[in-house]
């Protein structure tokens, strides 16, 4: 039996394949980050109708507001998984820039009798997911925590996300940026196309049309693909080695789209995992975002 537990949020956008295999196996465990349409929280729906909800939310202009975990459920999965009989956990998250979720994990960590190791993967999605799946499979074979967490800091380092939202309106009205910024990117028809650095959303180009924008976006992703496939990073025996790949493909309400995108980044695409981006994150993309994962 594994000794090392594995605990991370939605934001992950683990795929469903691995998620239940995972919880057959035992191990992981994943704390819902909620998600609420004009103050009304989306509670007891499937995740095909929490996604058809926040559809029509975008569509209707409607605010879709999302929130952290709280300590409480923390240590609630926390104890849980001690009881289970695991010795140690790495709860591990997405950006702490962009969540208080990793600070919520702190405060749980320390109320609790097992260690538990907080990593803030300064990521989100499936850039935070591969780290997840990669760090499962490695810690089925280890018991020493620290060199786990090494490991997971390894590949929080090692993967890449970068994304296109057509407009801004859905980060303004969920009060993620300024009005004023929203509105100046209307006027000029601007086309963000960004990444995570340092866990924070940066803007790398500003397309002022669509495709202009999927093209930069298509560029980029390749450009990362062809140097992550040198083979820089050494890892520890047992941690697959980033190949440069395309892990995964996130969309939001455009899968038609998703899917001529993926097909635009050729070979090292051919492998990816086409998902629709975690509510808590379409909450705040709007309609029409795209998004690459590379590893």
């Amino acid at each position: 039996m594994r000794s090392i537990a594995i605990v991370t949020d939605s934001s992950a956008a683990l795929p469903a394949d691995f998620f239940a295999e995972a919880t057959v196996s035992g191990g992981l465990a994943q704390v819902d980050l909620p998600v609420s349409i004009a103050g009304q929280p989306l509670e007891g729906l499937s995740s095909a109708e929490i996604d058809a909800a926040i559809v029509t939310a975008h569509v209707q202009g409607e605010q879709v507001t999302t929130s952290g975990a709280s300590p409480g459920e923390l240590i609630e999965v926390y104890e849980r998984l001690a009881s289970e009989g695991y010795a140690g956990i790495i709860s591990i998250h997405l950006s702490g820039a962009l969540s208080g979720t990793c600070d919520a994990a702190r405060v749980a960590a320390d109320l609790v009798q097992l260690p538990v190791a907080v990593i803030d993967s300064e990521n989100l999605a499936m850039a935070l997911g591969q780290v997840v799946i990669n760090l499962y499979r490695f810690t089925e074979n280890t018991d020493d925590l620290e060199t786990a967490v090494e490991v997971a800091e390894d590949l929080c380092a090692a993967v890449k996300l970068f994304f296109f939202i057509p407009t801004l309106d859905a980060l303004k009205r969920g009060g993620r940026v300024a009005p004023a910024l929203a509105m100046v990117a209307q006027m000029f028809q601007i086309r963000p196309v960004a990444t995570v650095l340092d866990g924070k959303l940066i803007y790398l180009e500003r397309p002022r049309t669509t495709p202009k924008a999927i093209e930069r976006l298509t560029e980029l992703t390749l450009d990362f693909s062809a140097e992550q496939a040198k083979g820089s990073h050494r890892f520890a025996a047992g941690v697959p080695a980033p190949t440069g790949r395309v892990v995964a493909v996130h969309y939001c309400g455009n899968l038609l789209q998703a899917q001529e995108f993926q097909r635009s980044l050729g070979e090292p695409a051919e492998d990816a995992e086409l998902l629709p981006l975690p509510p808590v994150l379409s909450a705040h993309s709007g309609l029409g975002a795209l998004a690459a994962v590379v590893y």
